[in-house]
């Protein structure tokens, strides 16, 4: 995202209109989601396995 500049009293702001505000915090947010799953990922708090893996275990509990 590119921020345009505005000098005000000798100042410069970095401005963005209200949905490139909204843009870039839905950004973040994701962003910051995303490291949280991770996070859960690392720590072994989501469980994961191969996709073959699921294939054998929902065969054998359903008899397939």
């Amino acid at each position: 995202m590119e921020f345009r500049k505005m000098t005000f009293d000798g100042i410069t702001y970095n401005v963005l209109t209200e949905k490139e505000m909204n843009e870039l915090i839905q950004e973040v947010q994701f962003k910051a989601e995303l490291e949280f799953q991770h996070e859960k990922l690392l720590n072994g708090e989501i469980e994961t396995m191969e996709l073959e893996d699921f294939e054998k275990k929902h065969r054998l509990r359903y008899e397939i």
